[in-house]
C-alpha cells in the first residue's frame, strides 16, 4: 500500500498506523485484526477504517500484500455461514436461552453475550449487517 499524498495530520497518523499494522501482521498471523491493533495503539478503529476505506485501502488488501495472496484469497465476510439448530432431544422454543455466545465479525468487532435467545442473536446479526452496509455505502459516496 502506497500513499502518495497525505493532506491531514490524521491521514498521516492513519498511514503510520497501517504501516505498523502490516509489520505486526508479519509477526502475528492473518487472524490478527486491525481493530485489535487500533485498540493496542489507542486509536479509534472506526475512524481509521472510515479513513482507509475512503482512501481505497482495505484490510483484505493489506493482508494479501503481507501474506502474498490475492485479495480474493483472504477470508472475508461472504465466507461465513451461521445456522442455529436445536440439539438432540430438544425442541426449538421461541424463548430458548443461549449462553456464552461469542461472535467475531470479520472487521475485528468481537461480541460476547452471556445469555440471549436465538431470535435476539439473529436480530443482532441482521442489524449489524445493515449498519455495516450503510457505513460502506456512505464511504463510497
Amino acid at each position: 500500500m502506497k500513499i502518495h499524498r497525505v493532506s491531514s495530520e490524521f491521514g498521516r497518523q492513519c498511514h503510520s498506523l497501517l504501516d505498523g499494522y502490516k509489520e505486526r501482521l508479519r509477526q502475528e498471523s492473518s487472524d490478527y485484526t486491525l481493530a485489535a491493533y487500533c485498540k493496542e495503539s489507542g486509536v479509534d478503529y472506526h475512524k481509521v477504517i472510515g479513513w482507509s476505506s475512503r482512501q481505497g485501502y482495505y484490510v483484505r488488501n493489506i493482508k494479501s500484500e503481507v501474506f502474498g495472496m490475492l485479495p480474493s484469497d483472504v477470508p472475508g465476510p461472504c465466507e461465513t455461514f451461521v445456522q442455529f439448530m436445536p440439539g438432540p432431544g430438544s425442541s426449538p422454543r421461541s424463548g430458548a436461552s443461549l449462553k456464552g455466545v461469542s461472535i467475531d465479525f470479520p472487521d475485528g468487532v468481537s461480541l460476547r453475550l452471556e445469555e440471549c435467545n436465538c431470535e435476539g442473536v439473529i436480530t443482532l446479526l441482521e442489524t449489524y449487517e445493515r449498519r455495516r452496509a450503510a457505513r460502506e455505502a456512505e464511504c463510497s459516496l
